[in-house]
């Protein structure tokens, strides 16, 4: 009778488990594409303001981009996604070191997290950045 039991609680957790990729690949189809800088304090005293922006690319590549006074700098990369109950966070992995990485140390990664408003923000808990991405049309 025990084996019967144990057979059927088996039984029963295998069907009450789900699997969510549907909701996976709903989501993860959003972030890929072109997010665009729009707000960021720390130039908002000038009056020259640079143009920011990510594309994320289905093979988990990247380029970050800055063009500021005519200058233009690229970076390029590789990132992760990881989902929890407040939004995505993204792990990016430079290839080579560049100025535009925004952390707080001289590392070759940069934290980002996309919140359920849509929002792409770094991750810095050390520093003061407001930066704000949002996804371009």
């Amino acid at each position: 009778m025990k084996k019967i039991g144990l057979l059927l609680a088996l039984f029963m957790a295998l069907i009450s488990c789900s699997n969510n990729d549907s909701d996976d690949k709903t989501l993860s189809a959003d972030y890929f594409g072109k997010w665009e800088l729009f707000m960021d304090n720390k130039y908002v005293e000038t009056s020259i303001k640079p143009e920011l922006f990510y594309v994320f690319n289905t093979d988990n590549t990247f380029v970050k981009t800055s063009i500021q006074e005519g200058v233009t700098t690229t970076a390029l990369g590789t990132f992760a996604v990881l989902a929890n109950e407040q939004g995505r966070n993204f792990t990016l992995s430079y290839n080579k070191y560049s100025s535009i990485i925004t952390n707080c140390d001289s590392s070759l990664t940069e934290n980002l997290f996309l919140d359920k408003s849509g929002y792409l923000s770094p991750i810095l808990i050390y520093c003061d950045s407001f930066e704000k991405y949002k996804k371009a049309k």
